[in-house]
């Protein structure tokens, strides 16, 4: 089974997260597109970041978020999210 994908055109894997989207700059969400939603998916959640320098941290919390969705704009809520 292949595993979902996560993009963004605002930074590339591995990157830092710009300054722009962070709490202390813009705090705008980055755009993301999302592919690979497994069948049978009833909602997705996002966004944690696990290796962030202080720990887990939660950078923002989304669910309902439609699993027929492909991504979301820079500073939207995905469809269907709340």
């Amino acid at each position: 089974m292949a595993g979902m994908e996560l993009r963004s055109s605002a930074f590339s894997d591995h990157d830092f997260i710009p300054r722009r989207y962070a709490r202390d700059g813009e705090n705008l969400s980055p755009a993301l597109q999302w592919a690979g939603v497994p069948d049978g998916t009833a909602e997705l959640l996002l966004c944690e970041d696990p290796d962030a320098p202080s720990g887990t941290f939660l950078h923002w919390l989304v669910a309902g978020i439609d699993p027929g969705a492909t991504g979301v704009g820079e500073g939207e809520t995905p469809p269907a999210g709340g």
